[in-house]
């Protein structure tokens, strides 16, 4: 009966035919069953279309718009809030909700890392811990929750590409005014020949450490004690179309930027990604950090972002190799890797670019919070301070 509630068009009418279903089948049943039969079902989350509580629960309200004005009219917010499922029950307070508007950015850095190769612990293509793989958690399990709501963020997604449909990938951006050796992006950013001569010669700079950093990792991988994994390795090296494109945000951002000065505020390159358990994510967080150090890096910043980042969860630090090069590393558990790498990223690329709508932003702002409000907060996440 879940899976049918799951794919209504209106969450709330299933909230509430639910349980009276199953308040006739509690009245069918023999007096002897009744009692064990309500014991049963009171077990269940309070998420869960057949728990008896779920009749009592109410939607929580629906955030700030992130510019701090209502939806225009002519957005579907508004609707996407509406389809808000409850909140995981997971000890995700006022702290951890955080009050800053996302924007779709993190820090500069792009939100999509790395980490898992042939010889790593990879999780399943769904996401999910290892131990979890191909199998449904149980509803009344910590941390289910946010997995048994996956299906419907899945549908709200579909929903809002119903109001902005995928546009055709461009194959070739190029113009036919554009000069031999010249480079074009996305909207409006483009490079000069000479400037995209040198734009390739820096990101093959940019990406020198990822070998040696790549064996290094893994090493830290296959020594933690706390059952850390790498994710998302295939994805280590950033493309050099996202590279050129930053390179150009910040020789607009500045004038009289080069570009090797632009490039030299790019941190993420080289970007990887550890996953670790809820109860045992500080612990190896640190770990980790102990390790790196212990070889020659360096931490220069960190971002906790589950401490006021509504629209995205997890830990982003940046790091220096011995030799002074840069990389990127995040630190997630599986649930929001997969909110980030599987649910919100295609939105937070619609985010970044300059030819999506006001309106679609908010969108896209109101599905990336609801998507976070169902993760589970890491035991201990408030030890591990910002470093800016």
């Amino acid at each position: 009966m879940r899976g049918q509630a799951d794919h209504l068009a209106r969450p709330d009418q299933a909230r509430v035919e639910q349980p009276r279903a199953d308040a006739a089948v509690v009245e069918q049943s023999g007096a002897g069953s009744r009692g064990a039969l309500l014991r049963r079902l009171e077990k269940l989350a309070p998420s869960h279309p057949s728990s008896v509580r779920a009749g009592d629960r109410r939607e929580p309200a629906a955030q700030p718009d992130p510019d701090g004005q209502a939806a225009d009219a002519d957005t579907d917010a508004d609707t996407v809030a509406d389809a808000r499922p409850a909140a995981a029950g997971a000890g995700a307070d006022a702290d951890s909700r955080g009050g800053r508007a996302h924007g779709g950015g993190t820090e500069g850095a792009d939100r999509r890392t790395t980490g898992a190769g042939a010889d790593a612990r990879p999780p399943p293509a769904d996401g999910r811990p290892p131990a979890a793989a191909g199998q449904p958690p149980a509803p009344d399990s910590p941390g289910g929750s946010f997995w048994d709501k996956r299906e419907h963020f899945q549908a709200l997604w579909q929903d809002h590409l119903k109001r902005w449909p995928d546009k055709p990938a461009k194959a070739d951006r190029s113009r036919p005014d554009d000069p031999p050796g010249s480079w074009r992006g996305d909207g409006s950013r483009c490079l000069s020949p000479e400037d995209n001569a040198e734009a390739n010669k820096i990101i093959s700079l940019l990406r020198a450490p990822e070998a040696a950093t790549t064996a290094q990792l893994r090493q830290i991988q296959d020594d933690n004690p706390h059952g850390g994994y790498l994710a998302g390795l295939e994805h280590r090296i950033k493309g050099e179309d996202r590279l050129k494109e930053k390179i150009v945000d910040e020789l607009e951002s500045v004038i009289g930027t080069s570009v090797a000065d632009a490039a030299s505020r790019i941190s993420d390159a080289v970007r990887y990604t550890f996953c670790f358990g809820s109860e045992e994510y500080v612990s190896g967080h640190d770990d980790v950090q102990r390790r790196l150090e212990s070889a020659g890096y360096r931490m220069t910043y960190s971002k906790n972002h589950w401490l006021d980042d509504p629209e995205y969860k997890g830990i982003n630090t940046r790091w220096q190799t011995p030799e002074g090069a840069r990389f990127e590393l995040q630190f997630h558990i599986p649930e929001s890797f997969d909110a980030k790498e599987h649910l919100t990223h295609k939105s937070y690329d619609r985010l970044r670019s300059p030819e999506t709508s006001r309106p679609e932003r908010r969108s896209l702002n109101t599905y990336q919070r609801i998507v976070c409000e169902a993760l589970p907060v890491p035991a201990r996440v408030v030890e591990i301070p910002d470093i800016p």
